[in-house]
């Protein structure tokens, strides 16, 4: 066994000639007078002390930035503003994000005044909602009636609510008698799908009288699958009925999967299910019996067109992994496509399984071991596991080989790059991050590269580990695996007994080492801490909790993140295992998968969790965990003796 339940229950190597110890320490000193003076020049416009504003403006005009003021100029004066000064501005900064930025403003005010004929002489197609309805708008103010209606279906046929600027649009398309039923049940399904009920409720009363009992039924069943076991509800062999019946067995499935088949096996034989939709729903019975246990050998694993045969596939593997039944992993494996069994994932299992099934005398361990041997050159967690598996050292891999001077030389002269390394030193990351995205895919693979390797030359770690991904520089260590805020980690390692590799393998993680990162659930920092876990963390120890402008500086957020760490390692008796599924699920998940599961060596464990997101998190985290090991030369094994 693993892991025993707790009785409770509950000096560096240098990495790379341009990776910045520290955020912020690479930024060049050059124009820090202009720098000072255009953010004073900010600061003064947005107080409304225009006359000190433009004083400045006009010292800035060979600013890389100045473009920056304008925009800003423009924008606080835009209801004055005319159609000649936003087409010159565009104009003169094409190349620039701020030219599309001031489109859209743009754009919002001509609608507001009602300026339709220059709407249309402004927009460009874009992905924004609110401005495609403006812009079919424009064309029913300016006669292009039927053109717009052409294009309001796919606007309306959504699965959320969209922008209150396009209800004149959609009024006027309802009462041309442009909607159907098809279409109302397009989207009742789509909202459903989306879990937005309100909309859905919206959408029945839309429906005639005789048709809002089979849509009430619907959201009845979406709500409730079990509904559908209730057989005398759905006799009427039409379209509807056999959607909403489809749609219920198949997420019965997913909770039910008995009740779902006996059900299933009653509607086939009482209604006219097509082979498509029948083969579908046979996939879902499949998925979640699979998921409750049961592994059906006899499936059709042939490709389909959608590549739903996959997903059955993967549901059936991790049954028989969960059930250490080897055979059927080899046969599972076997039966699947090339291009789906070749994954490393699949490889390692099949290796796995030919080990469990094969004795330690047997002479034809070369055959046996192949699918390991191929994976353990990689540098990926499945590599690392089949290495310790061979007894061999997991591969790095390393290539960190520095671009050429001309080539650097080439992008720091961009006009683009140029502003992004100044809006970075000035602190504007939003602004930097926007010319990055529009100048990286204008970049070949070599300046892209080297757009790597100069990110992190002035600081900026987390947009380097994102291009160094993006450049396929995948074997460039230095880059992708680099070790900024060392003394502060070396600190809290030190302090908390943490492990530096894994402190940093979790930031690496969780943040990518971007210091003001903010996820959708509200967890702050480089560590990701939620505000309640940092302030019980502190509490616990007599500290003051950290305030949230507290978890943005790097110090604070590592010290507190190392000591959450420390006290999960203590709770799971040292298994990096356990306490990265509870880092990123919370202790309370990570505590029922260990007492509702079979005890399991650690890779079944892992590839067995629940959650997709958790489980990749784990798989990241041991990876990144060996790699700062080795590069920081602190190598540990891949997994402890404990872990395993």
């Amino acid at each position: 066994m693993w892991y025993q339940r707790p009785a409770t229950g509950h000096a560096a190597r240098a990495l790379g000639f341009l990776i910045c110890v520290c955020a912020m320490s690479c930024v060049h000193a050059d124009n820090l007078d202009a720098r000072k003076q255009y953010q004073r020049a900010l600061v003064d416009l947005r107080a409304g002390r225009i006359e000190q504003f433009r004083s400045a403006q006009r010292q800035l005009t060979d600013y890389p930035l100045y473009p920056y003021l304008e925009f800003e100029d423009l924008q606080r004066q835009l209801r004055r503003a005319t159609p000649q000064q936003i087409q010159s501005f565009i104009d003169r900064n094409s190349t620039t994000p701020l030219a599309e930025r001031l489109r859209q403003t743009w754009l919002s005010e001509l609608a507001r005044r009602g300026e339709w004929q220059h709407f249309l002489d402004f927009y460009t197609q874009t992905d924004d909602a609110q401005l495609q309805c403006l812009y079919l708008r424009a064309l029913l103010h300016t006669g292009a009636d039927a053109k717009a209606m052409a294009q309001v279906a796919p606007l309306w046929t959504v699965a959320t609510s969209q922008p209150k600027a396009c209800d004149p649009l959609f009024d006027q398309w309802i009462a041309d008698e442009n909607l159907t039923v098809g279409i109302v049940w397009q989207r009742l399904t789509l909202a459903l799908q989306a879990r937005q009920w309100q909309l859905a409720r919206y959408l029945i009363g839309l429906l005639n009288p005789e048709l809002k009992p089979q849509a009430e039924l619907l959201y009845q069943v979406y709500r409730d699958p079990q509904l559908i076991t209730q057989l005398r509800r759905f006799r009427s062999d039409d379209t509807l009925t056999r959607e909403t019946v489809a749609l219920g067995i198949r997420r019965l499935a997913n909770t039910d999967p008995q009740a779902a088949a006996t059900a299933w096996a009653t509607y086939q034989r009482a209604l006219t299910f097509s082979a498509d939709e029948a083969r579908v729903v046979a996939q879902d019975l499949t998925i979640g019996a699979a998921r409750h246990g049961t592994i059906d050998l006899q499936v059709d694993l042939s490709p389909t067109a959608d590549g739903r045969h996959v997903l059955v596939f993967e549901a059936l593997l991790l049954a028989a992994i969960g059930a250490e039944a080897w055979p059927a992993v080899v046969d599972l494996v076997n039966r699947i496509d090339e291009a789906e069994r070749s994954k490393p994932r699949w490889q390692y299992w099949l290796g796995r399984a030919l080990r469990a099934l094969s004795s330690p005398s047997e002479d034809d361990a070369v055959a046996r071991d192949a699918p390991w041997t191929a994976l353990a050159a990689e540098r990926q967690y499945y590599g690392f596991l089949a290495a310790e598996g061979l007894g061999i050292t997991p591969a790095l891999n390393d290539r960190s080989t520095a671009p050429d001077e001309a080539t650097l030389a080439a992008l720091r002269a961009l006009p683009a790059f140029i502003r992004l390394e100044e809006l970075y030193a000035v602190g504007d990351l939003t602004n930097a991050r926007r010319e990055l995205n529009v100048l990286a895919p204008q970049l070949d693979a070599d300046v892209h590269g080297a757009a790597a390797y100069q990110l992190a030359q002035i600081g900026w770690i987390y947009q380097s580990i994102m291009a160094a991904n993006a450049a396929d520089l995948r074997d460039a260590l230095a880059l992708r695996f680099p070790n900024p805020f060392l003394q502060p980690f070396r600190r809290a390692s030190h302090a908390t007994g943490v492990p530096l590799s894994f402190l940093y393998a979790v930031a690496r993680q969780e943040s990518a080492f971007a210091l003001v990162a903010r996820s959708p659930a509200g967890a702050l920092g480089l560590m990701q801490l939620m505000p309640a876990t940092a302030a019980a963390t502190a509490r616990a120890r007599g500290d003051k909790p950290p305030s949230t402008a507290d978890l943005y500086q790097a110090e604070i957020n590592i010290t507190v993140g190392s000591q959450h760490l420390a006290d999960l390692l203590k709770r799971y008796d040292g298994n990096r295992v356990l306490v990265a599924a509870a880092y990123n699920a919370g202790p309370h998940r990570a505590d029922r998968w260990l007492h509702e599961r079979d005890a399991h060596p650690a890779d079944i464990w892992i590839e067995t969790i629940p959650f997709f997101e958790t489980r990749n998190y784990v798989m990241n985290v041991l990876a990144f965990s060996y790699v700062y090991g080795q590069r920081l030369d602190r190598p540990t094994p891949f997994l402890t003796t404990q872990e395993r």
